[in-house]
Parts: C-alpha cells; sequence; structure tokens
C-alpha cells in the first residue's frame, strides 16, 4: 500500500521541478510566438509575430533563401533565421531577391515607383523575381491588399494548363505590371497562389510569374514537372 505521505512528497518535488523549468526559461528573455498558420500569423494588421519573436519548428513548405553567405527561411510571409532554440523572426537584409511575393500583400505607389508589402517588409520588382528594400520615406498612394481567393477546381488540381494561342507571364497580378516571358499554349504551371482573377505560377524551367486565371484551365493528371 503506497504511503500517502511519499506521495505528497513526489507530488511537491514535480511541481517545485516544474515551476524551476519555467523560471529558467523566463529568465532567457525569450519571446516565443505561435507557430505558422496559428491565430498570430495572419497577415498585415493582424498581429503577426514582431522580430525577436523564437519559434520551435517551421511547417515543412518553408523557403530558403541566402543572401551573403546568410541563410534565411520564408513561409507565411514572415523572415526567420536559425536560433539555439529554434528559429527567430527577423527583418530581410536589403537587396534580398525573392521569386515571389507572399500571398495578401498590398501595393504601394510613391513617386511613380510600385512597392508591395507584407509584414512591414517592403519589396520592388526585379528581373525574375523582388527584391527586398528600405521602406519609402512618405506613403502617397495605398492600394487595397490583395486577399487571396480560393478557387476550389484549382486548388484541387494543383496546376493548371494554358487554354490560348499564347499567355503572358507577368511581374504581378495585373495587365498592367511587365511582361517576363510569353507562355505556348498546352503549357502546364505549377499553382502557387492567386488573387482576384490572376494565378501565381510556376514554370517547368522554375521561372514564376503571374498568369490570367480565364486563360487557363484545371489540369488533368500527372504533374506539372511530370
Amino acid at each position: 500500500m503506497a504511503n500517502p505521505f511519499v506521495n505528497r512528497r513526489r507530488t511537491s518535488f514535480w511541481v517545485a521541478l516544474g515551476l524551476a523549468g519555467t523560471l529558467t526559461l523566463g529568465s532567457t528573455g525569450l519571446v516565443w510566438a505561435d507557430p505558422p498558420g496559428g491565430p498570430r500569423f495572419g497577415g498585415p494588421g493582424h498581429g503577426g509575430p514582431p522580430p525577436g519573436s523564437v519559434v520551435r519548428h517551421l511547417p515543412p513548405d518553408h523557403r530558403v533563401y541566402r543572401h551573403n553567405g546568410a541563410q534565411f527561411y520564408f513561409v507565411g510571409g514572415y523572415w526567420y533565421r536559425p536560433h539555439s532554440h529554434g528559429y527567430v523572426v527577423v527583418r530581410p537584409p536589403v537587396g534580398l531577391f525573392v521569386a515571389a511575393l507572399p500571398i495578401g500583400f498590398a501595393t504601394v505607389v510613391l513617386g511613380g515607383l510600385t512597392y508591395y508589402t507584407y509584414a512591414d517588409v517592403y519589396y520592388r520588382p526585379a528581373p525574375g523575381g523582388y527584391v527586398v528594400v528600405s521602406p519609402p520615406a512618405q506613403v502617397v498612394t495605398m492600394a487595397s491588399p490583395t486577399p487571396p481567393v480560393v478557387d476550389p477546381t484549382v486548388a484541387a488540381a494543383a496546376s493548371v494548363t494554358v487554354v490560348s494561342a499564347t499567355l503572358n507571364l507577368r511581374s504581378g497580378p495585373g495587365y498592367n505590371f511587365p511582361v517576363v516571358a510569353v507562355l505556348s499554349q498546352g503549357t502546364r504551371l505549377l499553382v502557387l497562389g492567386n488573387a482576384p482573377g490572376w494565378l501565381q505560377v510556376q514554370t517547368d524551367a522554375g521561372q514564376t510569374g503571374w498568369v490570367a486565371q480565364s486563360f487557363t484551365a484545371p489540369a488533368v493528371g500527372g504533374s506539372p514537372n511530370g
């Protein structure tokens, strides 16, 4: 038969040990953020994780970028660097090149120049993608954020096929964006994301851009690289 006094002492020991562990963690000064995809990772104005927050793990769909010998991780519109306790939220360095913008970015026009912003990070168009830039000194016009629109047929297909004779691949979701490539009929494209009337896609060669959705159809069978 168990001794109640001994059990009480054991319980007190584990409670004290747990409190000690909590105090030790708190003394490190770390701010733990919810994992990507959680309620704090909603996008502009949704209370995303501030720089310095730490997450233990990143989801498998994160992307890896390298800049001046340093490695950065990008997921959910936020940037991370390796940390002794996992990954820490950082601001990407000016000049870092990305192939695609995060879904839900906002557009800022200043002095005739177009900027794209998400989570207080600003980007400018660059050949084949976008580059991180310093925030503009003054915002003249801010367009409404481009919300993601989930088309069930596209989401289910994961890839689409060009149905017009030719189709312009543009640097952004609109006819005012520069053409970066011309695609031929039957070209398969991997869908990375979408905005109203537009699809963010990747070609077999790895080039990314935006195409008008009305000139595409869900691909049937196989993968865009198959």
